[in-house]
């Protein structure tokens, strides 16, 4: 063993909140110890895996944001799929040691207390470790310079830790790059970036063993993660192979964790996906016994999920997975509810919990609305009922669930909501009086409702849409049959999608290209500060541009176009549904010299932004139902403005076209989407 030579504790950081006196240490030692006693975590057990001894009541997420720089997030859940962020998901520990970044942060139970060790700069040649009683209340940080015997180190990249019970001992292990170690495969790296497995032993954080080499499956191998299983152990590793790409996830399996490993060479993470940071929990899903493993799918900005009892056959659960907008790499275990009430008590979980009682109070009229919250923002909805749901609504008729659309088989409904004054279209003068803050409207008894949960939401990702009267949210309505009331298409959107996006309804009646011309459209002033990196906006414009001459049209697309691509969020094109006249396609939005079914595919093409195009599909669908068939889908006779069924229609028309082009939009529509209704 050896006593590194520049382990470097931060005196800094306090350890302990300010106001946090001998004697609430004491009792909160004195807790702890009592709690690992009974929960199974004295150093005398037997098991291998301490993560293992209890089926845990409720699950902790620790992740990052951006670069690391803000440090430590935390997120709970009680199912492993659905996830709520602690603190409002902001840091509740900063990083204090090498580059100062909290990176890749893996989070344990050991046999002493919780342990964490992370990513502590790009090119430090050490990690990070800290120790926690509570998870509230954390040891100075040590810079653990693990690769300081190999001058020629670039990095020390996503530490692992676990407890080995027959060493008495804890594993840590991350990668490493050692240029000219492995020339091959070096050859196919990223700008040379070629790494593997390295590890070191601890019993006390004080002294380390010796740094070597842990894992070497001739190709570029990062983001080790190890779990113990009845008949030994499994690692997922990534492959990090650039040319040819491979950037995909491997399982091995050994009877020991010091190995040797046996590599499953078929990648188990979805075809054509590039991922990275897998950790393991074991969890009872739908009363089956196994692992869920997350990963992050960072092309696309978002997790995903895999649920599996052997590490051979696999099941996505990525569509019914609801993380924190921004989640990085991170790690996950199991925490006892004292543990979890603790964490609550000190950083809060920002959800109001409404019981039948309370919702007696705040649930009134026909159909129901009950009014959540008084202000607006993204919200998280989960509504737990005894039977099965029928049609939820938001705001102004928003639809956010429907049967007809996506089945839903669990005991409770996670929704993303977004709340704005005014509710419904953003600018237009509305006959009904609005409401301010959360509005969910509810089809069905309060008595078969048992609770709703409200959560809300610092940051979401977002789906914007931009568009006129036959996108926008129209009017409640209530009192008119389905088939009377006027809706647009976005309105019925969101019950496609899941929690781990929002929809945010931008299109208002009348409108057109300027209201959404950049700089100084009403429209996307209103909208443009909200964008972030990675959202998405659907854009129908057309309807309203009649009196545009074809050159100021095309140059307020490019330029909106251009500005959205700019934030780093990514714009999809729609041209207009057709008018229910009974004409040619040719002669579907045709304006002068304004030809929209010619300029869209062009702007499309020029900006490289996918392209859907609802005039030629519900045109289609016009000439195969008839005129008069398809008038049903619109309001009396009215020829540009669907009903209900008609939206309902559209919608999945567009939902349709997401999933056969394969837009990345696919990966946050509910599992059992259903496909379009159109006939």
């Amino acid at each position: 063993m050896i006593e590194f030579d520049r382990l470097i504790i931060n005196h800094d950081v306090k350890s302990m909140r300010s106001d946090f006196s001998l004697i609430k240490v004491f009792k909160t030692l004195t807790a702890f110890s009592v709690l690992t006693t009974v929960i199974g975590c004295s150093q005398t057990q037997e098991n291998h895996d301490v993560q293992a001894q209890v089926d845990y009541p409720a699950y902790l997420f620790a992740s990052f944001r951006g670069n690391g720089e803000d440090g430590l997030h935390l997120a709970y859940s009680r199912n492993g799929l659905n996830w709520t962020a602690l603190n409002n998901d902001e840091s509740v520990l900063p990083p204090a040691v090498g580059t100062k970044l909290m990176r890749d942060p893996t989070l344990i139970r050991g046999v002493d207390g919780f342990h964490m060790v992370w990513t502590s700069g790009w090119q430090d040649d050490g990690i990070g470790v800290a120790h926690s009683q509570d998870l509230v209340n954390w040891s100075d940080q040590q810079f653990v310079p693990v690769m300081q015997d190999y001058p020629s180190a670039r990095n020390a990249w996503a530490p692992e830790i676990i407890w080995d019970n027959d060493a008495q001992n804890y594993l840590i292990f991350w990668a490493t790059t050692l240029p000219g170690t492995y020339p091959d495969t070096e050859a196919k790296a990223d700008k040379g970036w070629d790494h593997r497995i390295y590890a070191t032993r601890t019993a006390d954080f004080k002294a380390y063993s010796d740094t070597e080499l842990y894992y070497q499956p001739d190709f570029n191998v990062i983001d080790a993660t190890i779990t113990p299983v009845d008949n030994g152990y499994v690692m997922l590793v990534k492959d990090e192979t650039r040319y040819p790409a491979a950037k995909r996830l491997h399982a091995a399996f050994s009877d020991s964790i010091s190995g040797p490993w046996s590599l499953n060479s078929k990648a188990f993470s979805p075809d054509g996906l590039w991922v990275e940071g897998p950790t393991i929990l074991p969890l009872t899903l739908n009363g089956v016994q196994g692992y869920m493993v997350y990963f992050d799918a960072y092309m696309n900005h978002q997790f995903g999920a895999m649920f599996t009892k052997d590490f051979k056959t696999w099941e996505d659960k990525t569509s019914s997975l609801n993380l924190p907008a921004g989640t990085r790499h991170g790690s996950v275990l199991g925490v006892a509810e004292a543990e979890l009430q603790q964490l609550i008590d000190a950083y809060g979980d920002n959800t109001t919990h409404f019981t039948p009682a309370q919702l007696q109070e705040v649930c009134t009229g026909e159909p129901l609305s009950c009014q959540l919250s008084t202000s607006s923002g993204n919200y998280g909805v989960a509504i737990t009922t005894s039977s099965k749901f029928s049609s939820v609504y938001a705001e102004s008729r928003r639809l956010m669930y429907a049967p007809e659309v996506t089945e839903q088989s669990a005991p409770v409904l996670h929704l993303a909501v977004n709340v704005r004054d005014a509710e419904g279209q953003p600018i237009q003068d509305i006959d009904e009086p609005n409401v301010d803050g959360l509005n969910v409207i509810l089809t069905q008894s309060l008595s078969e409702i048992s609770g709703i949960d409200v959560t809300k939401k610092a940051h979401t990702r977002s789906l914007f849409i931009i568009g006129d009267s036959t996108v926008a949210d129209q009017t409640r309505q209530w009192l008119k049959p389905a088939e009377q009331r006027y809706s647009g298409w976005g309105q019925i959107l969101p019950a496609w999608f899941g929690p781990t996006i929002t929809v945010v309804n931008y299109a208002d009646s009348g409108e057109g290209t300027e209201a959404f011309s950049v700089p100084d459209g009403v429209l996307w002033q209103q909208m443009a500060g909200q964008i972030q990196p990675n959202d998405w906006v659907l854009i129908q414009l057309g309807h309203n541009d009649k009196k545009n001459p074809r050159d100021v049209y095309v140059s307020r697309m490019n330029g909106l176009l251009e500005t959205i691509i700019g934030k780093g969020a990514h714009p999809v094109l729609i041209s207009p549904m057709i008018r229910n006249h009974g004409i040619e396609l040719t002669e579907q939005h045709t304006y002068g010299d304004l030809v929209l079914r010619n300029e869209l595919p062009k702007i499309a093409r020029q900006n490289d932004v996918p392209y859907i195009d609802l005039m030629s599909v519900t045109n289609d669908w016009a000439i195969k139902l008839g005129q008069k068939n398809a008038q049903t889908f619109f309001v009396e006779k009215d020829k540009t403005h669907t009903n209900q069924p008609g939206a309902l229609t559209f919608a999945g028309f567009v939902i349709e076209e997401i999933k056969r082009q394969q837009l990345p939009l696919t990966h946050y529509l509910r599992a059992t989407a259903k496909q379009g209704t159109g006939q």
